[in-house]
């Protein structure tokens, strides 16, 4: 079971997935203006909210996901830039995920958090080629690495 959450402008969604299956979902009003941070403790608690209202331990996850609009650094998988959250740049998502938690976790761009999830499970599954187009405040393209398609 795999915890992930989409920091949206409008929402936070947070939902738990089994091999690529939506088990449950919740979603809790961004207040975008006020910064992301002022929201993690909201977070935390609608994580556990919702591990309960599924009959689900923390201890049977293996993972957070966490997606956001935005440059990610491949390195240090923090926030570039990010034009709805300023507050969340080079903050450490990854780390403060695995140490309330204590689970791994992954910061992915929202658009390439998706074309992950289409490669590994949906329409782009075992295809050699992927590309996901995304329209919004502003237009993505994105690519599936090869060795997401191969795996």
């Amino acid at each position: 079971m795999h915890i992930v959450i989409d920091f949206g402008g409008t929402d936070i969604s947070i939902g738990l997935v089994q091999n690529g299956t939506v088990i449950s979902i919740t979603r809790l009003p961004a207040l975008s203006q006020e910064g992301l941070l002022r929201r993690l403790s909201d977070v935390i608690g609608s994580i556990y909210q919702l591990l309960s209202q599924s009959r689900y331990a923390i201890s049977e996850c293996t993972g957070i996901g966490i997606a956001m609009s935005g440059v990610v650094d491949p390195i240090s998988r923090t926030l570039l830039i990010n034009e709805i959250y300023s507050d969340a740049v080079g903050f450490p998502f990854v780390q403060w995920f695995e140490v309330v938690f204590g689970l791994p976790c992954i910061l992915e761009n929202d658009a390439e958090a998706a074309l992950i999830g289409e490669a590994a499970y949906t329409v782009a599954r075992g295809e050699t080629n992927a590309v996901l187009l995304g329209v919004s405040r502003m237009l993505e393209i994105k690519q599936a690495p090869k060795d997401v398609l191969q795996n």
